[in-house]
């Protein structure tokens, strides 16, 4: 499974480097550091972010260009085509995918998914 597009410049760059950080249990830390910088980072700026949480470059490098990473992302992708994600975010509660992101309506949800 491929994308058929990168909606989202460098997304799957971006993708491998904070699968790659997972392996060395950084996942959150990577992806905390990821979402400051510029959507159109590019591969000094991926790197810069895993030295700055202290990962081990090589094996880092070495991760993400794998194919068990690849493999990752590439079934994450086959769940998500299979829920009919095609953008994040996407949310679902209990099951129900919402399609409004306003707080308002968010909540409203919520609030009837509890009284239930």
């Amino acid at each position: 499974m491929a994308l058929s597009e990168d909606m989202q410049p460098r997304s799957c760059e971006a993708a491998f480097a904070t699968v790659a950080a997972e392996q060395q249990n950084r996942f959150w830390n990577y992806h905390d550091h990821l979402f400051e910088t510029s959507l159109e980072q590019n591969d000094k700026t991926l790197t810069s972010i895993a030295k700055n949480i202290g990962l081990d470059i090589d094996k880092w490098n070495r991760d993400r260009n794998s194919e068990e990473v690849k493999k990752i992302i590439a079934d994450d992708l086959a769940i998500a085509y299979k829920l009919g994600i095609n953008a994040t975010p996407t949310v679902f509660i209990n099951g129900r995918r919402v399609n409004s992101f306003q707080e308002s309506v968010l909540t409203f949800i919520i609030k009837n998914e509890l009284k239930k």
